[in-house]
């Protein structure tokens, strides 16, 4: 299961910056993953797009997650 969510990431400079991230979950709920980079509102259609762009405007209302370093298993 995925949804998108709110993401701080906290540079070495000390700078904050946020964007919305796809979030991965356990079965049980657990946030196991997301992608390295922040996510942008598309689709294959206007409906589609419209769409995802709810979804995004979602994740504005949940609880913003702290950004970790995250390396893909080899």
């Amino acid at each position: 299961m995925w949804d998108y969510r709110v993401m701080v990431r906290t540079w070495p400079t000390g700078e904050k910056t946020y964007g919305i991230h796809e979030v991965y979950y356990s079965k049980g709920g657990k946030v196991k993953g997301w992608t390295v980079e922040e996510m942008g509102p598309h689709g294959d259609t206007m409906a589609e797009l419209r769409k995802d762009l709810a979804r995004m405007r979602k994740a504005l209302s949940a609880p913003v997650l702290k950004y970790k370093g995250w390396r893909p298993r080899p």
